[in-house]
């Protein structure tokens, strides 16, 4: 979503951006919880959830077969599972028609009452938020300008990044019609500020982590060093010069972040993906959150104990909850990652590994099944010898 705060925040219909995202009726902080109504036809039974796995509407209508989504919420692997809430809240709407107008206007109040920010716009998604955001500021308010966009011909045209926080979403800047200029150091950056700056962005992930991805185990993505500036620190910078800023945040939930927190700062735009973890549409941007469910990362981890040459260990990642790390000795289980990785995909039913086991998309049942793909794979391995 993308949250503003000043004049260049444009109403329903005029043509730029304000708060993007998608709707719910949650108020912030508030999610699904593990175990919804929308699962309760589903076998919880692992041989049972198994053969589920191998007959659904993918495998029916399309060959394609689905995998065990231990793993975050990744766009090229499938994305999120939506909120029962929201699927409901989806059916009841598709039985009627209103004046869209009319919709976007009062989604848009309604959730800048629930973020505490001026005005809001739904769109499709975190980049297109990022897109629109962008084009609000370059534009503002004068309607000559917006018909002018991607190819603005005035001055103040450039967004200004550090470079630990550039990532290759960043070019939606681009698409708006912006020149990126990077600053490598804090000195750097407060110099490149001119009266051709016309949006400051920043990258709340920055703040976690040194590698643009999902949370990550600490000794994989170690926390940034003080040569990074904070968002906070943009932020002031953007106030005191004028310029506004816009902070990325789709990465960060739901990772207990308040919503409000850098709007509350002076945030003047901030970016949030509906399509992960709160448990919305992977094309929207919503306003909810959800529980972390760490419990079942230990259950899997000491179900593996036991497995010969084969370390299971939970470990806290970037985002602060917990994730089941892998390790394997290759004296005893004679895979590369890669091999491990290509037969968890081999196998029935599939198991999409990345770098970690993670527990957060997974129903009842499926962690059993998780759990018995790696034995398989891992003891099998081992056997071969």
């Amino acid at each position: 979503m993308t949250v503003g705060r000043r004049g260049f925040v444009i109403r329903t219909g005029a043509g730029a951006a304000g708060l993007t995202m998608g709707l719910s009726g949650c108020e912030p902080g508030a999610g699904g919880s593990a175990r919804s109504p929308a699962q309760d036809d589903r076998p919880a039974d692992p041989d049972a959830l198994a053969a589920v796995y191998r007959d659904n509407i993918y495998t029916r209508l399309l060959g394609v077969r689905p995998h065990l989504p231990a793993h975050e919420h990744v766009s090229r692997l499938g994305g999120g599972r939506m909120d029962p809430e929201v699927i409901a809240a989806m059916a009841e709407a598709n039985a009627f028609f209103v004046d869209m107008h009319e919709l976007m206007a009062a989604a848009g109040a309604r959730i800048a009452e629930l973020v505490g920010a001026e005005a809001a716009l739904v769109t499709g998604g975190g980049f297109s938020a990022m897109v629109l955001g962008a084009a609000g500021c370059l534009t503002r308010t004068d309607p000559e300008r917006v018909h002018a966009l991607p190819l603005p011909t005035w001055p103040r045209r450039e967004c200004l990044i550090q470079t630990p926080h550039r990532f290759g979403y960043d070019r939606a800047y681009r698409d708006a019609g912006m020149t990126i200029v990077e600053a490598g150091t804090r000195e750097e950056f407060r110099a490149q500020v001119s009266e051709r700056t016309a949006m400051i962005a920043a990258l709340a992930t920055a703040e976690r982590q040194t590698m643009f991805a999902p949370p990550a185990p600490v000794d994989w993505a170690p926390a940034p060093g003080p040569e990074v500036m904070t968002v906070r620190e943009q932020i002031e910078i953007g106030r005191s010069s004028g310029v506004p800023v816009l902070v990325d945040m789709a990465s960060d939930l739901p990772t207990g972040v308040d919503l409000r927190e850098f709007v509350d700062a002076g945030a003047d735009l901030i970016v949030i993906s509906g399509g992960k973890g709160i448990g919305g549409p992977q094309s929207s941007g919503i306003l909810a959150g959800r529980a972390d469910l760490i419990e079942m990362a230990r259950h899997i981890a000491s179900r593996l104990a036991d497995v010969p040459g084969l370390t299971a260990e939970v470990v806290t990642n970037t985002a602060g909850y917990e994730d089941v790390e892998l390790t394997w000795d290759p004296e005893i289980i004679p895979l590369t990652i890669d091999e491990a990785k290509a037969g968890l995909m081999a196998g029935e039913p599939r198991l999409a590994y990345l770098m970690t086991v993670r527990t957060r998309l997974l129903r009842e049942g499926e962690d059993a099944l998780v759990v018995r793909s790696l034995r398989d794979l891992f003891a099998r391995a081992g056997t071969a010898r």
